[in-house]
């Protein structure tokens, strides 16, 4: 019994340690150093000074981190009743027989593999208010007269960046309900049929209740995905015009960056860290129940 002790020791040094010790650099020690760092601010020579809360009541008093933060929450919940909407409609479309069913599937994965900054520049192109290719369909359409600046309004841009981050994540969110309609045992809807539930109300007391645990695993991702997200907006709009469009993580960026504010950007990735926490244990309260 001992020597069984004792092996079991062993190989909790040899192989469970180097993967703790592993983890704590890579993961723990940068957020402890973030929490020191949000109560100094950087002088000359990369010197630390410290300051106390100065740096979170400059941050709250800031009316552009107001601006931000509003536009953060709308981004994450336009974001996800958006992408919900859309791809659940698709994934039950796309869950259906008919021909090129497999080609349709391809086509709407495609964005998915697209790196985010290079989907931002794509857009900005095809959004380019002089000879961007949107302005020319929806002219020919006849849906707009003139050519209008998408990303250059305080009134459309943030939608516009928001639509696009639409199109890049969605078909994550759509394989993932994909997966959860086609286990669903196809027995429920035949006995629905057969004591004369019509198709609204097997979608109601069948798909959604059947669907619910992959829909809160897809939106704990997504949302936190969502509110920390960076590359398609920086790439679009880089937060302009006047900060219409600016997130929480550009506005950190910003401030570390440019800026050089390194005790102010940890200040405000601080605040993003405890909102995303507060987020993921929502969720996974939710889960549970």
């Amino acid at each position: 019994m001992r020597l069984k002790t004792r092996r079991l020791d062993e190989c909790w040094i040899v192989y469970i340690l180097p993967a703790f010790l592993w983890i704590m650099f890579v993961a723990i020690f940068p957020v402890i150093y973030n929490l020191f760092l949000g109560f100094f601010e950087m002088g000359a020579g990369g010197k630390l000074n410290y300051i106390g809360f100065e740096n979170y009541k400059n941050l709250f008093s800031s009316t552009v981190f107001h601006t931000v933060c509003l536009n953060t929450v709308l981004w994450t919940v336009g974001i996800m009743i958006g992408l919900l909407l859309i791809s659940l409609s698709l994934a039950i479309l796309l869950n259906k027989q008919f021909i090129g069913k497999t080609i349709y599937r391809i086509v709407f994965f495609l964005p998915w593999v697209i790196p985010g900054v290079v989907a931002g520049i794509i857009w900005e192109y095809m959004l380019n208010p002089s000879w961007g290719i949107v302005n020319r369909l929806l002219s020919d359409l006849g849906l707009i007269q003139n050519y209008f600046p998408w990303l250059g309004t305080t009134e459309t841009s943030l939608i516009t960046v928001m639509f696009v981050y639409i199109w890049r994540v969605a078909p994550f969110s759509i394989i993932m309900l994909l997966a959860g309609l086609q286990s669903i045992p196809e027995q429920l809807y035949e006995s629905a049929q057969i004591d004369g539930a019509n198709n609204f109300k097997q979608f109601l007391y069948i798909t959604i209740p059947q669907l619910m645990p992959v829909i809160k695993v897809v939106m704990l991702l997504l949302t936190i995905w969502t509110f920390n997200s960076f590359d398609i907006t920086y790439a679009l709009t880089q937060g302009g015009p006047l900060y219409s469009s600016e997130i929480l993580a550009m506005r950190i960026y910003l401030y570390g960056f440019k800026l050089n504010q390194f005790g102010l950007a940890a200040a405000a990735s601080n605040f993003a860290m405890v909102i995303t926490f507060i987020i993921a244990l929502r969720y996974l309260k939710n889960m549970e129940s």
